[in-house]
């Protein structure tokens, strides 16, 4: 069974916070963390939910992250999203493989010795292609 748990930046501080998703109004999007009960304001934009994998680095996967997936024959960066479960939106400039499709759900790539988080949408808007 995996964690749930979201990340998001905090607006004060602009710092990542991770933990527990609350949404107690409507423009009001807050996560309570492990440290404090009191739960953390955070930008709408930035809350990604946890996948349940952790990447080749042991780097923890979240919904907006950019990764960069390798193995002997297929190489491709994408970003994690989450529609009906969590996918890999492709840059289908970086695709190199004999089945390229703009969207792969994340579960085919269940082997995350072969995915590597490079970024993410929040911190690196660059990296969106």
């Amino acid at each position: 069974m995996r964690e749930i748990k979201f990340r998001g930046k905090r607006l004060d501080t602009h710092e990542w916070v991770y933990g527990w998703y609350v949404n107690k109004k409507k423009d009001k999007h807050q996560i309570v963390t492990s440290e404090s009960i009191f739960p953390v304001s955070v930008k709408d934009f930035t809350v990604g939910q946890f996948t349940g994998l952790i990447d080749k680095n042991g780097v923890e996967i979240y919904d907006g992250d950019r990764i960069l997936y390798s193995n002997v024959l297929e190489r491709g960066e994408g970003i994690i999203t989450f529609h009906l479960g969590f996918n890999i939106e492709w840059d289908l400039n970086t695709v190199v493989t004999s089945n390229p499709s703009l969207i792969s759900p994340l579960f085919y790539f269940g082997c995350a010795k072969e995915i590597e988080v490079i970024g993410n949408i929040h911190d690196n808007p660059e990296l969106i292609k």
